[in-house]
């Protein structure tokens, strides 16, 4: 512009970029490895205080808090990126899309929300978004030298939506429509005061193996009244953590019982102390 402002507009920018936001994204990832490490020594302060970052997804997908800032952060450079690498409005718009989309496979694959209708309306708001773009990559004030370009862009597009998000809802159809399936490997019926830090040492051990989410009690809070149906439902398994305490709980002798009468497999595992 005629009085020279734009350098200061995008040093006070660049200046805002490394001292608020990069800072924030690096401490809330800290936090994030620092919270895995904290639940698998059965600790729940960083889970508690950072609510904001932690509260909102299923505790398999806790790192989504972090994914989001990232998706954010990588939409708002987006337009810096793309006129720094080549000026070129096709080049903005396919670099936004792509952080869309893979937000947007993150999701259908992993469904991260705590509330199944926080997954479908994210979902669905992705979707419009990455309508958008293909819209706009179409419509866009442009040179008559960018419209080919343009109309490529806004054709491979349209192939990757097909490719990144009809197939992942495709397999998905395909196995509801094969049966209902549990949404936990399995549940574990502990005795928090003898057994707690056994039961998330156990949940810890096989999450490593699996991408199938284990119950216990102390991550879904919100599901404790529903606790049984859980059990008979929407289980594979109960792994049962006899301690010495294990039977005087009145919920674990439930669960137990609830269990053995819908015909759920029940797997006992002895500690130490408690004779087999």
């Amino acid at each position: 512009s005629s009085d020279n402002s734009h350098p200061m507009f995008v040093g006070i920018g660049a200046a805002s970029l490394l001292v608020t936001v990069l800072p924030f994204v690096a401490l809330c990832c800290y936090a994030t490895i620092q919270q895995s490490k904290e639940v698998a020594e059965g600790r729940h302060f960083l889970t508690r205080s950072c609510g904001f970052l932690f509260g909102r997804w299923q505790p398999t997908c806790h790192y989504f808090g972090v994914l989001m800032l990232c998706r954010q952060l990588v939409l708002a450079l987006c337009p810096i990126i793309a006129d720094f690498l080549l000026p070129s409005v096709a080049l903005e718009i396919f670099l936004m899309f792509l952080a869309l989309l893979g937000w947007l496979v993150a999701v259908i694959r992993m469904t991260p929300w705590r509330a199944n209708s926080a997954n479908v309306a994210d979902m669905i708001g992705t979707m419009c978004l990455l309508c958008f773009a293909v819209l706009n990559a179409c419509v866009a004030e442009r040179d008559p030298d960018q419209e080919p370009l343009l109309q490529t862009v806004a054709m491979v597009l349209l192939s990757l939506i097909l490719i990144g998000v009809l197939i992942p809802a495709l397999r998905s159809l395909r196995a509801r429509l094969g049966g209902y399936q549990p949404r936990f490997l399995m549940f574990l019926c502990h005795h928090k005061g003898g057994g707690g830090a056994l039961a998330r040492w156990v949940q810890t051990l096989v999450s490593r193996k699996t991408k199938q989410p284990v119950f216990l009690d102390s991550d879904f809070l919100e599901d404790l009244e529903k606790i049984f149906d859980i059990v008979k439902s929407d289980s594979y398994a109960v792994v049962v953590l006899l301690t010495e305490q294990t039977l005087m709980r009145m919920w674990c002798a439930g669960e137990i019982a609830t269990a053995h009468a819908h015909q759920v497999l029940l797997l006992p595992v002895f500690a130490a102390e408690v004779p087999a």
